[in-house]
């Protein structure tokens, strides 16, 4: 999936796109100033104050995809300094300001430490590639 916020995307012959894909959190500015709009969500349901259908309401089967971020490092990182990345991420996600920022893009918390984590990703890929070719995006 394209990171690019929609209204940056180019095309090889640099024409600006008429279409994107991106994370609402990258975009609402650009959506709440009216420079951009939403044609479609790809989660479950539309995030509070979007409004648009899911793909799924379009016709798309259960084409649903949500945006995963985390805390990634290097390979070869022993296993007491992956614990302590681990300790680290645990402490700051029970913040206020971890919690204030979830709620300020309509993020869920889930914690979803080490090789669970991996597994997550590994899926998610699979999942975001089966999207992209049910809707016509890629081959």
């Amino acid at each position: 999936m394209d990171s690019t916020p929609a209204s940056n995307a180019r095309t090889a012959s640099s024409t600006p796109s008429k279409a994107g894909m991106s994370t609402l959190t990258e975009i609402r500015p650009q959506i709440e100033a009216g420079k951009l709009r939403v044609l479609a969500i790809s989660g479950k349901e539309s995030p509070k104050g979007m409004d648009a259908p899911t793909l799924t309401q379009l016709g798309y089967g259960e084409a649903s995809t949500e945006s995963i971020g985390g805390v990634m490092a290097p390979p070869g990182l022993g296993d007491d300094e992956q614990q302590a990345v681990v300790r680290m991420v645990d402490r700051m996600r029970r913040t206020s300001c971890w919690k204030q920022t979830l709620e300020q893009n309509d993020w869920k918390a889930v914690w979803l430490p080490g090789d669970t984590f991996g597994a997550v990703i590994d899926r998610q890929q699979k999942q975001v590639t089966q999207v992209l070719k049910e809707v016509g995006l890629t081959s």
